[in-house]
């Protein structure tokens, strides 16, 4: 192989073995044939490489073993920036004759690039970072993040996706939803324990709401078939039309509402007390229990 100085240019010429291209100013012109590697360096006391062209036409930036047709190496870590005045896209596009579409991939591997170990329970593979120029520092104000659930072995590492988001009057990101390994939703809370759940603590209005567009929209909750089943923990049902408290069923099984005649309530029905219950025995079948928007209402033959 050789070295060439000073300034450069190659127009036309074929090279067959190893060339360094380096120091002072470097013009490749027309075309090269270069049957092992080119490298490019910079105009350094010590020479260093900043890119090799291997054979295969891989194109390497801080290695000399690229494994795709653009590799990036760095020690100390590697950024790729794109940036435009205008419309800036980063585009993938895969044209083929089978069903499988363009990838976006984002790996974690512990341990180093020459010598990887498994990933670990809790790792991050992967942050989707959407951020914002505040005037004086770009705020990474919303993510989605991939991390590993637990690591078991090389066949069996579970998974999660994190969203976040940044409230008003901050800069960082709070989880807001997560999916976990088995399939749930948490909205609110990083551990659901069924399909979608949700928690919030800080308002009596927390849970899953569902509105229509107008004052007039008839909102449903539809089952296919099967029963419907509503249950706490602990502590009781409420129902509150128009956010105003009609009546609730205590955990014991009882009914209390403010509508109700008097302390004791119809049939032994408590009123304003939520320590006791009531049990229709079979001597009351046939009568009737209403409940309308004013409460629960025992008519008084009951």
């Amino acid at each position: 192989g050789g070295t060439a100085q000073a300034n450069v240019n190659m127009n036309g010429y074929s090279i067959t073995n190893n060339a360094v291209l380096a120091t002072g100013n470097t013009t490749i012109t027309g075309f090269a044939n270069v049957s092992t590697t080119l490298q490019v360096g910079t105009n350094t006391a010590t020479f260093g490489t900043a890119a090799y062209i291997v054979a295969n036409g891989n194109v390497g930036i801080g290695t000399s073993s690229p494994t795709s047709l653009l590799d990036l190496y760095s020690a100390s870590g590697a950024n790729f920036t794109v940036s435009g005045d205008g419309p800036t896209n980063i585009t993938a596009i895969r044209s083929s004759t089978d069903a499988s579409g363009a990838n976006f991939v984002l790996r974690k591997a512990r341990g180093t690039t020459a010598s990887r170990t498994a990933v670990a329970s809790g790792d991050t593979m992967g942050t989707l970072f959407f951020s914002a120029f505040g005037g004086t520092s770009n705020r990474n104000i919303a993510t989605i993040a991939g991390t590993v659930g637990t690591y078991t072995s090389d066949t069996d590492i579970s998974s999660s996706l994190v969203f976040s988001t940044t409230p008003t009057g901050s800069v960082s990101p709070t989880e807001r939803m997560r999916i976990t390994a088995a399939g749930y939703v948490g909205i609110g809370t990083a551990t659901p324990s069924v399909k979608l759940n949700v928690v919030d603590g800080y308002t009596d209005l927390a849970g899953l709401r569902i509105a229509g567009t107008d004052m007039d929209s008839v909102n449903n909750i539809y089952l296919a078939s099967g029963d419907l089943s509503l249950s706490t923990g602990s502590g009781a049902i409420t129902f509150k039309p128009s956010l105003t408290e009609a009546f609730r069923i205590l955990s014991t099984g009882g009914i209390t509402s403010a509508s109700l005649a008097d302390a004791v309530g119809y049939k032994g029905i408590p009123q304003n007390s939520q320590t006791s219950s009531y049990t229709l025995a079979l001597s009351d079948i046939g009568k009737h229990i209403s409940i309308t928007t004013g409460g629960v209402v025992i008519p008084a033959n009951a």
